[in-house]
């Protein structure tokens, strides 16, 4: 279990830089459910106690290593406050789409892996979910004639788009690229009035 620590402290920072970091090239190399909590702290150059004190098992390990991954992907390319615009939509979806995708080729191993892409699922969605909520509570702070909330928009939206996200990417065939363009389209046109022109 792990143990309380100073998520401020320098220290900390790096100790957690350098798991998460031997995580990745592990995952370049092998199937994540191949990975051990032993080979994770060998090639960090860590001992185990030092694993433990930041991380519970090798799935918290993971699921902060693709949170972390997606939250990097979406600051990357959306500013910290977009607009909830047409394009920004789109760009999103990209973003998604993209990070799913890239995820894919550098994990190759863990395609065959059928207990690793739950985690990666997961992380990825409720990531996108924060996001959104973010996004449109920020967009929808003024407008009183609203008829759903946030909450209902942000989760019909993340799983909107990451499920076209991941249609795209398990074919990616003209046709299920067509899919997810119809998929933001439609999304797109359903909430017209709450997006900017």
């Amino acid at each position: 279990m792990a143990v309380a620590v100073n998520e401020n402290d320098p220290r900390v920072k790096r100790t957690r830089e350098l798991l998460l970091r031997a995580f990745h090239e592990l995952a370049e190399e092998k199937d994540m459910r191949a990975i051990s909590v032993q080979d994770i702290t060998e090639r960090a150059t860590l001992n185990r106690a030092t694993f433990y004190a930041h991380f519970e098992d090798k799935d918290a390990l993971m699921d902060a290593c693709f949170r972390g991954m997606i939250q990097e992907a979406l600051t990357a390319k959306l500013s910290p406050a977009p607009a909830f615009t047409r394009e920004n939509l789109r760009l999103l979806f990209r973003t998604v789409r993209d990070f799913i995708d890239t995820t894919v080729r550098r994990c190759p191993r863990t395609n065959s892996s059928p207990g690793a892409h739950p985690l990666i699922k997961s992380a990825v969605q409720e990531e996108l979910y924060v996001f959104l909520l973010t996004w449109l509570s920020r967009q929808l702070q003024d407008n009183k004639r609203r008829r759903y909330g946030p909450e209902t928009l942000a989760t019909l939206l993340s799983w909107s788009l990451f499920g076209a996200a991941i249609e795209w990417n398990k074919t990616r065939s003209k046709d299920s690229q067509e899919v997810a363009n119809q998929v933001v389209e439609l999304l797109v046109e359903k909430l017209e009035g709450m997006i900017a022109p």
